[in-house]
């Protein structure tokens, strides 16, 4: 009779153990389900549930979808759908265009990488390829061409003037534009007569490159531009001018966890980096953090290669007036700056918030007049820490 008792008080404790057991398989079911349905309705970073490659060719299409075998057409296109975790591979050729990234990675192991492809020379540039036929004048030497200013968009270099903080005028206005022939900058020069009557400078580490030199006027039509090519037929040649200030700048901060890796850049017009103004140089974090650029060539903008900060919140060009110095957001790694105006790469300060200032070796910066008293090769406010050089 006990027995029999002892076993019917059993019961209740077995059933409440199948019980348990019941809703534990069940929770955990729900549990499975809510976490599949909060990916479906991309409540947590689509990297959680996979990276994509985005590839990039001149022979693509921005209405591709991005693969290999269907690239798009511009890096520019790719940065806007590019996720945290992805990576967008570019494949041989000149890309003229700006790169503006519409997000930016989380943290470090979700970043977006922009990478030239293994092996494949890919360059960004910031200029154009001068439509229409340039005319030669009676000048030897001098050509002419005129191109209406709706060719640069709502920005033409050529109405734009360097200026800033720090910046010495050469008492004429010198233009953010530049004009190339060959892959090579002529010298600006303050009027038509001397673009006619040149003569090599000595102070240039080419002196013979004093020779070849332009001049501009712009009106609210067009833009007239003189150039000395010397015996070379510009309409036979490659000419190109700069027409975008930057080449790889987020225009809104938020824009974290970028790698940049492989590019060759050139041929921004690009403004004076004052320490004291917003800088946007070639390659331009807008005070973004966790930046990596590594393994590139920047070379030929008019003023800054790469400049790791200011954004304009803390002040623009005033400089009498107290501004907040912040850390260098960025890391530049294994990067070769060479032939830009006034800077390989301006910062505000050598120490680091979320990265650091490595290996970035400045080839050279090369000056065609006086610029101003904010200039080295690579520099910011507090110190100095890679020397000028010529060669």
């Amino acid at each position: 009779m006990s027995e029999d008792m002892s076993r019917r008080d059993r019961w209740p404790f077995l059933l409440m153990d199948l019980y348990r057991w019941i809703m534990y398989i069940h929770i955990n079911r729900v549990a499975v389900c809510l976490v599949l349905a909060a990916l479906c309705m991309g409540l947590f970073p689509t990297s959680f549930v996979h990276a994509k490659e985005y590839h990039v060719s001149v022979d693509g299409s921005d209405a591709a979808e991005g693969t290999f075998s269907k690239p798009f057409r511009t890096v520019a296109y790719a940065a806007r759908i590019a996720q945290p975790g992805d990576t967008v591979t570019v494949h041989e050729g000149t890309y003229r265009e700006w790169i503006d990234p519409a997000r930016g990675g989380t943290c470090d192991t979700l970043r977006i990488v922009y990478r030239a492809a293994e092996g494949e020379q890919v360059e960004i540039k910031g200029s154009e390829v001068i439509p229409g036929k340039w005319e030669r004048i009676e000048t030897k030497g001098v050509w002419k061409i005129v191109i209406p200013n709706a060719f640069f968009g709502d920005h033409n270099p050529y109405q734009t003037v360097v200026e800033g903080d720090w910046y010495i005028n050469p008492g004429w206005p010198r233009h953010t534009g530049e004009v190339f022939l060959n892959g090579v900058a002529l010298c600006e020069q303050p009027s038509l007569e001397q673009v006619a009557h040149v003569s090599p400078d000595s102070t240039l580490a080419d002196p013979d490159r004093a020779l070849y030199a332009w001049y501009c006027e712009s009106d609210e039509h067009s833009t007239t531009l003189w150039a000395n090519f010397q015996k070379e037929n510009p309409n036979r040649e490659l000419v190109e001018i700069s027409v975008r200030r930057t080449c790889f700048y987020p225009s809104k901060p938020g824009i974290d966890y970028i790698t940049i890796s492989g590019f060759r850049f050139s041929q921004a017009a690009t403004q004076w980096p004052a320490p004291t103004a917003e800088q946007i140089g070639m390659i331009a974090t807008n005070w973004n953090k966790g930046w990596i650029i590594e393994n590139n060539v920047i070379h030929d903008s008019k003023c800054a290669g790469i400049t790791l900060g200011k954004e304009r919140s803390t002040g623009h060009n005033v400089w009498c007036r107290p501004i907040r110095f912040l850390t260098v957001r960025c890391t530049t790694s294994k990067s070769y700056s060479k032939r830009c105006g006034t800077d390989g790469t301006a910062s505000i300060s050598v120490r680091t918030w979320f990265g650091t200032i490595r290996s970035t070796i400045v080839v050279r910066v090369e000056f065609v007049a006086a610029w101003g008293l904010h200039s080295a090769g690579l520099s910011e406010i507090t110190s100095i820490i890679s020397r000028r050089t010529s060669s």
